[in-house]
């Protein structure tokens, strides 16, 4: 077969090591040498449609991010936002969510759809291809993309294959669905992923999809079947938690990357997954409403201490809550406020339906800042009440000392003229309402 026909003939083939390609033994009765360990695999497998899912573990002084200060009971919640990136084929997504504050390996079959049910929260950042060099994502996404090619080859390799082949003979779970094995590559990295929790990353190539998930200075690799339709969007990954026997496939040697140590296969013995839905609180009313809650900016740009342009925002409208991300203003004002909601509302398109005002999910930023007003909307309504006996009983008295038209005058003007401001203590619910015009 000469280098043309090789090279048009491409496919599966191309995934063997350049050994298998030869012409074979040289009689019938001749034996083919075995592969060395430390024959160079194959390399760019891995070149198909990617997604990948990358949580960031603490803020930069190195302590998780609370997802409120503490719970109703004065308890702090055991939720915490976690900055965390989003590739979808050529383009990558970032923003917080509220997820455990620890979790564990078994947690990642139940972490990433939590992750996804807040896609919403999170915006545009860049072109795959184009991650940000001064980013904090861009080492660890590197990392991850040579780990996963390494993996590929690795297991790819005619060293590889011959010692799966050599083995099979020992261990009979090796001929088993390969739904209940998976690879686990020991690693020495960088202190720059240290503060990742978690990489999870699918690769769809060559009918496969590949799987590569990252969790505390271990590579954990699995392999499906890619035929046929496959969703764009599958976060659905193997539980790599529990293991029953395992062998060691290869090692590190003279040509293998510096942080590679070894690579065993396990035979997998996953735990029931139960996926349940957080808890819910009950933030209706008996009257139609519309709120706007508008996030502070933060810094969402993979380290960059410029915050970013985009700002989490909720709109409830009746008993109907949509969410998203908006570009407003970095500073926002009270003088900005008749000017941020129409900027908002513009950009609606922006927002989906996230939830019913009965069911706000407990987890959700936006919870805790809607229950606040809503418990203290009474409040503020009776302590305008008491003002209208207030503000008369001052009008009286100016009047009997003729000074009456000089406040007459602008009490009398309709809204949006005049307004009431409630000022509150912080972590206090005494109110305090102050009255100006």
């Amino acid at each position: 077969m000469d280098a043309k026909e090789e090279e048009e003939k491409g496919g599966a083939d191309t995934m063997a090591d350049a050994k298998d390609l030869d012409d074979g033994p040289a009689s019938p009765s001749a034996k083919p040498s075995a592969p060395d360990v430390g024959d160079e695999p194959p390399t760019g497998l891995l070149q198909g449609y990617n997604q990948t899912y990358l949580i960031w573990k603490t803020n930069a002084d190195g302590t998780a991010v609370a997802a409120a200060d503490a719970g109703d009971d004065g308890k702090e919640d055991d939720q915490g936002e976690q900055e965390v990136l989003f590739r979808c084929g050529n383009w990558c997504y970032t923003g917080h969510v509220v997820l455990s504050k620890n979790f564990s390996l078994s947690d990642l079959p139940v972490v990433i759809p939590l992750l996804q049910r807040q896609q919403s929260r999170l915006h545009y950042y860049c072109n795959a291809d184009c991650v940000p060099e001064q980013s904090n994502f861009h080492r660890p996404m590197s990392m991850l993309y040579e780990a996963a090619e390494f993996a590929a080859a690795e297991l790819s390799s005619a060293a590889v294959s011959a010692e799966l082949e050599r083995l099979a003979g020992e261990c009979t779970w090796l001929e088993e669905d390969s739904q209940k094995t998976f690879f686990e590559m020991k690693a020495e990295l960088p202190e720059f992923m240290d503060n990742i929790s978690v990489i999870a990353s699918k690769t769809y190539a060559r009918g496969l999809v590949f799987i590569t998930v990252y969790f505390e200075g271990s590579f954990y690799i699995s392999i499906a079947d890619g035929e046929g339709d496959q969703p764009l969007l599958d976060v659905k990954f193997p539980d790599v938690s529990h293991h029953g026997q395992g062998v060691a496939l290869s090692s590190a040697r003279e040509k293998s990357p510096d942080w590679f140590v070894r690579l065993m296969l396990w035979h997998s013995m996953p735990a029931e997954i139960k996926i349940a839905p957080p808890p819910t609180r009950n933030l209706s009313t008996d009257a139609y409403m519309q709120m706007y809650v508008v996030m502070r900016p933060r810094s969402e740009n993979g380290g960059f201490a410029q915050p970013s342009a985009y700002r989490e925002v909720l709109f409830r409208f009746g008993s109907w809550c949509y969410g998203g991300s908006v570009q407003l203003t970095p500073a926002i004002n009270l003088a900005d406020i008749p000017h941020v909601i129409p900027a908002l509302r513009m950009q609606q398109s922006r927002l989906e339906f996230v939830y019913s005002a009965d069911q706000v999910p407990a987890t959700s930023p936006f919870s805790k800042p809607m229950d606040y007003v809503l418990r203290h909307a009474a409040l503020m309504e009776s302590e305008i009440e008491q003002g209208e006996e207030i503000l008369t009983k001052l009008v009286q008295r100016l009047t009997d000392m003729g000074l009456g038209d000089s406040i007459s005058a602008w009490l009398e003007v309709p809204p949006p003229h005049t307004h009431t401001r409630a000022r509150a203590r912080a972590r206090h619910t005494t109110t305090r309402t102050v009255r100006t015009g």
